[in-house]
């Protein structure tokens, strides 16, 4: 599916956007022509102007309701105030992982929500990224000036003229929402070069906090 676009006025809020505009939005109900029913049960906004629900689906076969997440990517145009978004699945790959924990709590489990084995998988694959980002934001708020990390698997560096770095260890140079790191030499603890690691990486890589 692709992206749907709206002119909107200066401050207009992202979910009441969504709301006039779109069936994303808590209450919103229909059916489909299988006859199962479907409802928005809860919205939230993360970073990255990504919004995430739980969408309910009430099969009479089934006999239960199923919560699947979904996920919203937005992004505005600030000079044209024109707002678009596009919706996926958590079957979609999204590469967004900042549902709020207490939506993810609600979510049924893989296994029980979707009865393709393919499907179940690639659905808790997503959400193991998610609890991954989750526990990498609490450990991100933990690093001050000079703390040192490890990560379970090293990291590749491609510098000038071939030369190429594989660094586990980082030390933090710079703190705050703008991170920046010296890389250490496994052995000697030297420092190798200054950098920055991409949030993805902190939220897809293992890593710990060693001081």
């Amino acid at each position: 599916m692709g992206y749907s676009s709206v002119q909107v006025h200066k401050g207009d809020k992202p979910l009441d956007i969504l709301k006039q505009h779109s069936s994303w939005f808590v209450g919103s109900r229909w059916t489909s022509t299988s006859g199962v029913d479907y409802e928005v049960t809860a919205m939230a906004l993360g970073g990255q102007g990504v919004a995430y629900g739980i969408l309910t689906a009430q099969d009479p076969a089934a006999g239960k309701p199923v919560n699947t997440a979904v996920i919203i990517k937005t992004e505005r145009n600030l000079r044209s105030q024109e707002f678009a978004w596009k919706v996926m699945g958590e079957l979609d790959g999204p590469y967004y992982y900042g549902m709020p924990q207490r939506l993810l709590a609600k979510l049924t489990p893989a296994d029980q929500a979707y009865a393709d084995p393919a499907q179940a998988a690639r659905a808790q694959a997503w959400r193991d990224l998610v609890k991954a980002a989750q526990e990498s934001a609490a450990l991100r708020k933990q690093l001050k000036a000079d703390t040192t990390i490890l990560f379970e698997s090293p990291l590749l560096f491609r510098m000038a003229k071939g030369i190429e770095h594989r660094v586990s260890r980082f030390r933090v140079l710079q703190a705050g929402r703008s991170l920046r790191f010296h890389a250490l030499d496994a052995l000697t603890g030297a420092v190798l070069f200054a950098c920055k690691l991409r949030r993805t990486t902190l939220q897809r890589e293992r890593w710990q906090v060693l001081a």
